[in-house]
Parts: structure tokens; sequence; C-alpha cells
């Protein structure tokens, strides 16, 4: 390339910057007023252990929070604030993408009260000589609820929903504890005090409005978390241990109509009284149910206050067993909240296909799809947790044999 054509394409990418500069700042100049608006994240349902508001106060006012806010340029210029990427949307699947900035506020930053946090959001920012705007999304962290647990993020896609009403997000904290968030975007401090109405996505498979209009869950994905917490002190004795209360045991013999399985069979308890008492039970156990065909069958048991919360039955036979016993595993898993069957998934009968059934699309016909709305048989799995019971306010702790 000649020198002067060298030049040349220098003065015409010079030109090209100076003409986004100018674009950028008459897009300043026409943009919205830059007066900051206030976003509001507050939690009006929280559960399970020492959940309470002093705790969920505590773990809000922590210093490890953080809010991460997200901004895009006016202008988009490769190489500069954009770049060139692939977009399914257009015609030949090539545009330009802005680059973001992100801005992370703690500390002082925040202001908190009670079971809420707010900052003020500017809506531009100059990074450099480009004027940047608000993004929709912001990322909320909070500090890890268990000891060596992560930080937990709460990521909100489009906070511009938050105009005029309180739209509800699940927290994702660890099991057992279920939390609801909402947020709230308002021009001004003193708008921050008008009452809103809260909101859950339709067909929310976590998400639901209680009697009151206030945001929950479900009751079946409170009792998937308590079980899921409950399976995973059974899966760590050394977990359990470090939880004050926790009491992770093995235990003796069977109930009476299991006796037979005795030889091989293996039973673990976890227990554990705070305010409520959960109490879960694992049992491994030779032979299938019915004790005609070779394999093991694997039982899940847990009680929240003495009441049945969750049951599972897996069947798992040998491959190489009679041709009349099955082949496959066949699992039937159930949850129940306060005494009332919310959620099964399994066959609805011997060799059906596994489905799926929840309560809460029961109660809202619209979120039907596919679901059979017809109440599943879940009497099996009821009559070996009675069973179990039973037996779990009998036992004895298994004696511990040291390994030489």
């Amino acid at each position: 390339m000649a020198q002067g054509d060298g030049e040349q394409m220098v003065g015409v990418l010079m030109s090209g910057w100076g003409r986004g500069a100018v674009l950028a700042l008459g897009m300043l100049l026409l943009a919205p007023a830059w007066a900051d608006e206030q976003f509001t994240f507050s939690v009006p349902y929280a559960a399970n252990l020492d959940m309470d508001p002093a705790r969920l106060a505590a773990l809000l006012a922590a210093s490890e929070v953080q809010v991460e806010l997200n901004y895009e340029p006016l202008l988009a210029i490769p190489g500069w604030t954009g770049r060139m990427g692939y977009c399914a949307h257009t015609r030949f699947h090539v545009c330009i993408k802005k680059n973001w900035h992100s801005v992370v506020l703690d500390g002082a930053a925040l202001q908190r009260s009670g079971d809420s946090l707010s900052v003020s959001m500017p809506k531009h920012r100059w990074f450099g000589v480009m004027p940047y705007r608000i993004n929709r999304t912001v990322r909320i962290t909070l500090p890890p609820v268990w000891p060596g647990d992560l930080p937990g993020n709460i990521d909100i896609y489009d906070i511009s929903q938050g105009r005029g009403q309180q739209p509800a997000v699940d927290m994702h904290l660890p099991a057992p504890y279920v939390a609801v968030g909402v947020y709230r975007l308002d021009a001004s401090p003193a708008d921050a005090s008008t009452a809103t109405p809260y909101t859950v996505p339709p067909c929310d498979a976590t998400l639901e409005l209680g009697p009151q209009g206030r945001p929950q869950v479900h009751p079946a994905y409170q009792a998937a978390a308590n079980e899921e917490w409950l399976r995973r002190l059974t899966d760590s004795p050394w977990w359990a241990a470090q939880i004050p209360g926790v009491r992770n045991e093995t235990l003796a013999g069977l109930p009476p109509a299991l006796a037979s399985s005795a030889p091989g069979s293996q039973v673990l308890r976890v227990a554990l009284s705070r305010g409520d008492t959960y109490t879960h039970i694992r049992a491994r156990l030779p032979g299938l149910p019915g004790g005609s065909c070779p394999g093991t069958t694997a039982y899940e048991f847990s009680w929240l206050n003495g009441r049945l919360m969750a049951a599972s039955q897996t069947a798992n036979p040998d491959l190489d067993g009679p041709d009349q016993c099955p082949l496959g595993t066949v699992t039937q898993e159930a949850l129940w909240w306060q005494g009332k069957l919310v959620s099964y998934t399994g066959p609805r009968v011997a060799g059906g296909d596994v489905t799926e059934w929840t309560q809460w699309k029961l109660d809202a016909p619209a979120c039907l799809g596919q679901m059979d709305p017809t109440v599943p048989d879940v009497s099996g799995l009821e009559q070996a947790a009675s069973q179990w019971w039973q037996y779990n306010q009998q036992a004895v702790v298994a004696p511990v044999v040291e390994k030489k």
C-alpha cells in the first residue's frame, strides 16, 4: 500500500471516530434526564430453620453483599464501544454488539432497612468520552448461607418491569432455605413508599401468590427443599456433624414386615429439632418388593413434625434375574405438605410410563399442559411410610463397629 493510501485510510478511520463522537454527543443531548432512580430489593417471604426476619436482615446487611449494575454505550462503534458478533435475528447473522461496563456497588453505597436494600442508580454514566445508559440487568450477590458454600447470585434480567409493580424472583437459597425476593424501580426515594402490587410469572414452577396476594413458593418446592437438605445430610455424616443438633445414625433391624430382608440391609437416620422436628430415613434392602425377584430396593422417607413429607421407592432388579422379573429400574417419588399430596413422579400403574403430577398445576388449569389431572394413587408409598415411621419410633441405634 502506498504511503498516500495509508494516510487516506487513517483519515477515514479518524473521521469515522470523529463522526461517532459527534453522534454520541447528539444522542446524549437527546437522551432522557440523567436523574437517578432508586432500585429496591426486599424479601417478603422466607422460611425454614433459622431464616427468621432477624437472620434475613443480617444476611442482607452483610459486608459481602454486592449489587452489580451494567451499562451499555449509546453508540456501538467496532473496536471501541462495540464488536462484531453473531446475531440470529439478523439477515446475515452478523451485527455490532455493544460492550458493557459493569459497576459493582457495596458497603455504604447500599442502603439497608430490615428485610430490604436499595441503591441509587444513575440512568447514565460516562466511561471515557462515551456516555453509557443503564442496562436492564442487575445481579445481587449474597454471602454464603452455609459455611463453605459459594456466594449466591440473584439475577434480574429486566428491572424496568419493577416500575409500578413488584415482580417476584426465586432467591435460589441452598436447601432447606426458601425465600422470595421482589424488586421495584422508583423515580425518587419518595415514590418508594407508594403501594404497588406483587406479580409472579404465569405458570411459574416455583412462585405463586398466597391468599393475601403476597408472593410465596409452591408447597411442592418447599417440601422438595426440605427433602434435598435431609438427603444431603444423610449423604455426608461429616457435614451433618458440623450443624448443631443434627444426629446422623445407623439403625439396627427392620420393620417387622421386612424382617426377612435383614441380611445385607442398611438403615440410616438423620434427625434434627430446631423449632420444627425433621426426620429422614434411608434404607437399602436386598430383593425387590414382594421378595420374588433378585435385586435391591431403596427407600427414602422424610417427616416434618411427624407428618409425612416425602417418600420414594426405587426397585433396581438384577439383569440376570428370571424372565418374569422386571428388567429396568422403577422409581416412585411423592411429596406432601401439611398432609396433602402436592407432587408425584413415577408410573401410574405397574409397568406404565413415568408421569409427573403437581398440585399447583391442578389449581391453575391454564398451566396443566399435557399433565393428566387425575390424582395418582400413592397408597403404596403411604403404607410403606407408615411401617417405617412405626419402626423409627422404636428403632435402636446400631453399635459402632471399629475398622481394624
